[in-house]
């Protein structure tokens, strides 16, 4: 709802599918000694108790699953006169069987809201209480425990909608029911339709008999079994045989047309059925193209598809979809020919293997229905797209979390034992999705893919926590997860991961790197262990090595050889794992026009005065929410301890990249508070992450409302903000110093350059390296009329250089840069 394989893994697969009897990989639930229907365990308690601290202890909502331990509901048979739904409602009735699971049971309570009961037979009328929540049967006699039972209930009534999201809705020609409701407790909405029991636990069949007009046929659940059309109405059977949840049944009217295909997926034929308006049809088969590989990319990952047919009837639904299974309840615009919602589309059927086949114990576990749905959509990104493209979702996924979820839902919050308030949240479903991707990380493709299999094997048509969830990957895979699901799922926030310093040794033929990695924690207290990630070593001639560690503690170091001297290093450059940071790739061809890149990270990079190269720029940059060591060279008085930034890649001299950041009250609360005001704030920079922090030795600073904007060459390292102790005088509210650029040329070992000014006026000529030295600096007079100034280079080593045009007071008026 809507809202290449590694190896070794491929072996190690095969090998536990050698090894394991067939009844335990894909037959029923292994057996193992552990706390995960009722926890109590001391350790997981634990874990339970740690993340309802963390979610405030916010109320979990009522929870009906105890009822189906006394009964156990069979079908439900639903015989329903929808003629008048625009005015009188519905009217009919519902013949229940079951079975009790208790001795001498009086009586049974179903859920059914705000409807009017008329009776209740049994063989023969039944007493019953109802107060337009509960209705409470009472058997004539206690009734046998071996026994099969029905019980038909007759009502009739206008079924209503959720405040906030969910129910019955009626519209123009069309009538239809969306599953949950978001502010509804529980939030299982079959209640409003049709007595139940409303919960994710209790799973039974369906059968609908639906009279309706006939130009509002029926579309439920499951495969049509007969029609019928007779003095204007029409009465349509639909029977399904899967069992599932009262929230998963559906009905929607309206003058549809079928589209009926077969889809040869990877172990049977698979139906699909779509339910539009004629006008509709074209539109949907164009935006549903990729239906097909969606089926093939979860069939891949997830197993066999295990239901009657793919079904989604449109609806005019304005805020998502619902996953009713077999019969998806699509919204009108999200069909409009294109495959801009295409998503939606994807998540939905995602729910096939992710809700509705395997469903989560109880809405605290709302993650498995929609973490994995959301998940799913990458996977389909990936199948349909390519691995780049899946990437480009899961980091914008991410990214999304990083920024908005401890905001909306006021802070780093666990994804498992959710309170109600956030059952549909964006811990949930986006968070969910984050932490999926980390697990297929942790276990590798292969595993992963055995492990997700199993459950849907073993869980089919079944419910599922947390920690079974936990066991049942770690039994398919001989993989330990406690960790990771302690880590991921029961503590919030993420962990960040940076190089903190290295040292090369070239001493023989092979160069010995040897690095130290930290690790800092945003939202968490807690380190975390054992966390694989990818460190990219990148040599002098385009070489480039990925490396595999797994990484510990607060400081973690680790050896390792190279054939060449690293140039760069990137970690977590194929964005393998989502941790607390930002990581975004940018490639500049030659001779590029003009482009610039706004990034979600107080950054910009623009290229206006890019030249001519023969070599293609590849920018990677990183935003670290969390604080920079606080490593400082003598003139830093302060430094920023909320953020920074990383600018790395294949950068070639000839290219010039500028950026800018943005410094705001908003984002840098912490360092105002120890500066007398944005006007000290300085921009910061190290080359690499053994250098102290110094100031940059070019760039600009424009104050705005409540924040400054810096803008600087790139130069390959790490940008922050701070406070020098003397800070030279760089801010010139009149002058656009990049807009102005120094026009030179170079003569031989002579770099001539040519100034005017407005007005007659003194200044300084300046030469500076990348480390803000100054290698020439001359006194000069400007004119109106152009002068032209010469600076000898023959003594200077080739490299990146800056020429400054400064007053005589040290204020930066113009800069451009330049390679010798």
């Amino acid at each position: 709802m809507l809202k290449p394989k590694p190896f070794l893994y491929l072996i190690l697969g095969i090998f536990i599918f050698i090894t394991s009897p067939i009844s335990s990989v894909f037959g029923q639930n292994f057996s193992k000694e552990d706390c995960i229907a009722n926890p109590s365990c001391r350790a997981n308690k634990a874990m339970l108790n740690k993340s309802v601290q963390l979610w405030d202890a916010l109320s979990p909502g009522i929870n009906y699953n105890s009822r189906s331990d006394s009964f156990d509901i069979h079908h439900y048979s639903l015989d329903l006169d929808m003629t008048a739904i625009k005015t009188l409602g519905l009217s009919g009735h519902c013949k229940i069987t079951y079975q009790a699971l208790i001795p001498n049971a009086t009586s049974i309570t179903f859920d059914l809201l705000q409807l009017q009961v008329d009776s209740v037979l049994a063989d023969g009328l039944l007493g019953f209480k109802y107060n337009d929540t509960l209705l409470q049967c009472y058997f004539s006699e206690s009734i046998n425990l071996q026994q099969i039972h029905e019980i038909s209930i007759f009502y009739r009534g206008q079924p209503i909608q959720d405040a906030s999201w969910g129910g019955f809705y009626r519209k123009d020609n069309y009538a239809y029911n969306m599953g949950v409701g978001f502010a509804s407790d529980p939030h299982n909405y079959g209640r409003v339709w049709h007595p139940c029991f409303d919960n994710f636990k209790e799973k039974a069949r369906y059968t609908f008999k639906v009279k309706a007009k006939d130009n509002q046929r029926a579309h439920c659940n499951g495969r049509m079994l007969s029609e019928r059309i007779v003095d204007g109405t029409n009465t349509r059977v639909w029977q399904l045989d899967e069992a599932i949840p009262t929230y998963l049944a559906s009905i929607a009217l309206g003058d549809y047309t079928t589209i009926q295909k077969q889809h040869k997926g990877a172990f049977e034929d698979v139906a699909i059925e779509l339910a539009a308006a004629s006008e509709d049809t074209a539109r949907l088969n164009k935006s549903f193209i990729h239906l097909p590989k969606a089926i093939d990319a979860y069939e891949y990952w997830f197993g066999p598809h295990r239901w009657s047919k793919v079904g989604f009837t449109l609806v005019p639904f304005h805020s998502g979809a619902m996953e009713h299974a077999t019969n998806i309840s699509y919204p009108i615009y999200a069909v409009d020919g294109t495959l801009q919602r295409e998503r939606l589309m994807a998540h939905e059927l995602g729910h096939s293997w992710w809700g509705n086949l395997v469903t989560c114990a109880s809405a605290k576990d709302m993650w498995i229905n929609e973490g994995m749905a959301s998940y799913a959509v990458h996977l389909f990104s990936e199948y349909t797209y390519g691995k780049k493209n899946y990437l480009r979702t899961v980091q914008q996924n991410h990214y999304q979390v990083l920024r908005r979820a401890h905001i909306v839902e006021k802070g780093y919050r666990p994804v498992a034992e959710v309170p109600h308030r956030y059952t549909y949240g964006m811990h949930v479903y986006d968070k969910g999705a984050v932490i999926a991707h980390n697990l297929r990380t942790y276990m590798g493709d292969s595993l992963f893919r055995i492990g997700l299999q199993y459950i849907t094997q073993n869980y089919a048509f079944k419910n599922i926590n947390t920690f079974e969830f936990r066991d049942a990957l770690s039994y398919a895979s001989g993989l330990d997860l406690d960790a990771f699901f302690e880590d991921w799922l029961f503590l919030g926030g993420f962990p960040h991961f940076e190089i903190d310093q290295y040292q090369i040794d070239s001493s023989s033929s092979k160069y010995k790197l040897k690095l130290v990695f930290r690790q800092k924690l945003l939202g968490r207290d807690k380190m975390m262990q054992d966390v694989p990630i990818e460190i990219s070593c990148f040599g002098p001639n385009q070489q480039k090595i990925i490396l595999p560690l797994r990484l510990n503690a607060s400081l973690d170091t680790h050896i390792v050889q190279l054939p060449f001297v690293p140039q760069n290093l990137l970690l977590n450059e194929r964005h393998q794992l989502n941790q607390a940071r930002y990581d975004f790739a940018l490639e500049i061809a030659p001779n590029s026009m003009q482009q610039e890149l706004k990034l979600p990270a107080w950054i910009r990079i623009s290229t206006p005065w890019l030249k001519s190269s023969v070599d293609t720029a590849s920018i990677h940059l990183a935003y670290h929410p969390v604080a920079p060591n606080p490593r400082l060279s003598s003139t830093v008085k302060s430094i920023s301890k909320q953020h920074y930034w990383s600018i790395n890649g294949n950068l070639p001299l000839s290219t010039e990249i500028y950026a800018s950041l943005i410094a705001s009250y908003k984002q840098d609360t912490q360092l105002l508070q120890s500066v007398e005001s944005i006007d000290s704030m300085v921009l910061l920079y190290r080359s690499n992450p053994n250098e102290k922090w110094r100031e940059h030795p070019n760039y600009i600073k424009k104050k705005g409302i409540k924040q400054a904007f810096f803008r600087f060459a790139v130069l390959r390292g790490d940008y922050t903000f701070g406070c020098c102790k003397k800070s030279a005088k760089r801010f010139n509210a009149n002058t656009e110093v990049f807009g102005q650029a120094i026009p030179y040329r170079k003569e031989n070992q002579i770099l001539k350059v040519e100034l005017k000014a407005n007005k007659r006026s003194k200044a300084c000529l300046e030469l500076s390296n990348t480390a803000s030295v100054s290698v020439h600096r001359q006194c000069i007079r400007l004119s109106t009329t152009a002068k032209k100034f010469a600076i000898a280079t023959a003594d200077l080593q080739p490299g990146l250089y800056f020429i400054n045009l400064r007053t005589n007071d040290g204020r930066l008026l113009r800069s451009q840069r330049v390679v010798l």
